[in-house]
């Protein structure tokens, strides 16, 4: 007899498949290559979609819930400057780069599926003791910071993305531990609810 649980999975893979949904995958854990971390997908009606967007082993939307980021002790680094709400220049911590590195995550945003700009916040940031996490892109003459756990010092707890984009940035974070952020996506007045990622640092 099958389980309960795989006769609703079944039961809503048959009705995504009768009303012409798509479901994302299952949740999974991320160590290297490239993601979206922020994938938004929005059609114009209904509401946004907030998954992971995986390009290996498919092109394909994980389902952020149960899914586990991970931030290794190889991802350490300088922080550097024009980031005082976060850290001093010369404190030790974990990053993911904006650039390419095979070793790494190379971790971005995507708004290719959507028909309209989209805003993402940062709801709430659950982090171990002292942690701090930011996303920011390096630009000509400083930092451009997304968005930020502290963002009363930061400045920033949501940016807009036109849609059709698709950019990376760096995701830091200041001590080792598990960071439970919670992220949402907003469309006019269309949201995609809260949706809590979960990452693995250190």
């Amino acid at each position: 007899m099958r389980s309960v649980r795989t006769m609703i999975a079944a039961g809503a893979v048959a009705l995504a498949a009768t009303v012409g949904l798509s479901l994302p995958a299952q949740a999974a854990t991320f160590s290297t290559g490239h993601i979206d971390i922020l994938d938004v997908d929005y059609t114009g009606s209904g509401s946004p979609t907030l998954n992971i967007k995986q390009y290996s082993p498919a092109d394909d939307d994980v389902n952020p819930v149960g899914s586990v980021i991970q931030v290794p002790a190889a991802a350490q680094a300088t922080l550097g400057s024009g980031l005082t709400c976060v850290g001093a220049a010369t404190d030790t911590v974990y990053r993911l780069p904006q650039s390419l590195n095979s070793s790494l995550l190379y971790a971005g945003w995507n708004t290719e599926g959507s028909t309209s700009a989209v805003t993402l916040q940062l709801v709430s940031a659950s982090t171990p003791s002292g942690g701090r996490f930011a996303v920011y892109q390096a630009v000509t003459g400083g930092v451009s910071i997304k968005l930020a756990s502290s963002a009363t010092t930061c400045g920033t707890s949501s940016f807009s993305i036109p849609a059709n984009q698709h950019a990376h940035a760096n995701w830091v974070f200041t001590q080792a531990g598990t960071y439970t952020l919670v992220f949402r996506a907003t469309v006019g007045t269309a949201t995609s609810g809260n949706i809590a990622y979960t990452f693995s640092v250190g």
